[in-house]
């Protein structure tokens, strides 16, 4: 692991929003034009996401009738969480974070509209997801890290809130829509829909969120010795060990779960819908 994006919250930074001498409110936080344009985006890009797991796994089992592979589409989406999240936190500090969440987005949109092209092998299908879903922790990391930018300190905590209470919120309608746009236009159409909310989500940080320059480089500079230093402090800690540990299992759990959605509906005799609420059910 590696030093991560600075979450710390800052004194108000030139250019930021105020919001008052008024205690901060979830209301009042919105209000900000700017981060609502971030939480918009993402909203937009979370949906897609979950969408584009969903309608590859339905793909999948259409097309081989194997719980197995459908459940691959699972697992391969959130493996880059754990083997380049890491290094997402090293993106989001050494280049302009409206920059790596307008070029992520745009990179997602891009790879999902390869998706959409017909009779590509299932390997492939999955290799483009994994590119997929590894492009979706710098836009995490960039993301957050420019929340303190935008926001002063008091409003900080209620923002990394309302984010939290967003990624799952987001991930209940991703998978709840994706199974009823699935049974309706197939899916690649709702792959292809996923292009679009990735699109969205790019042309609302263009729209709303202000350029600003890379922040300044801390550490050494390594990638590899704060990947090394990270991992150091992890292991030497019996309290981290066992959060690493518990968290592992936690994920794999609800990797099964989400991964048997698409072949236990098939097995109760329901379609597409049905997957979709399967899943969404998790997150809920």
């Amino acid at each position: 692991m590696t030093r991560v994006a600075s979450l710390t919250p800052r004194p108000l930074a030139p250019g930021a929003s105020p919001l008052g001498a008024a205690e901060p409110t979830f209301v009042g936080v919105l209000r900000v034009p700017e981060f609502r344009g971030l939480w918009l985006a993402q909203i937009a890009s979370l949906v897609g996401d979950q969408l584009a797991k969903l309608a590859l796994a339905i793909l999948i089992f259409h097309r081989t009738d194997s719980a197995l592979l459908s459940s691959l589409a699972y697992a391969v989406a959130y493996l880059p969480a754990l083997l380049a999240g890491p290094a997402s936190g090293l993106l989001a500090d050494v280049l302009p974070r409206r920059r790596v969440l307008i070029a992520c987005d745009l990179a997602r949109a891009g790879v999902v509209a390869l998706m959409c092209l017909p009779g590509l092998p299932v390997y492939v299908l999955l290799i483009l997801l994994l590119v997929v879903s590894s492009v979706e922790s710098p836009f995490a990391a960039a993301r957050s890290a420019l929340v303190p930018d935008i926001l002063d300190g008091r409003s900080y905590p209620l923002a990394q809130s309302l984010g939290q209470v967003t990624e799952q919120v987001g991930q209940i309608i991703g998978f709840a829509v994706g199974g009823v746009v699935v049974g309706l236009i197939s899916a690649r159409g709702a792959l292809a829909v996923d292009v679009a909310t990735f699109l969205v989500s790019a042309a609302l940080v263009v729209a709303f969120v202000r350029p600003r320059p890379a922040p300044a480089r801390r550490g050494s500079g390594s990638y590899w010795h704060d990947s090394a230093e990270g991992a150091r402090l992890v292991l030497h800690s019996p309290l981290l060990r066992n959060l690493v540990g518990v968290s592992t299992i936690g994920l794999g759990l609800i990797i099964a779960t989400e991964g048997l959605a698409v072949a236990y509906a098939r097995q109760l005799g329901h379609g597409d819908v049905a997957v979709g609420l399967l899943a969404a059910a998790v997150p809920m």
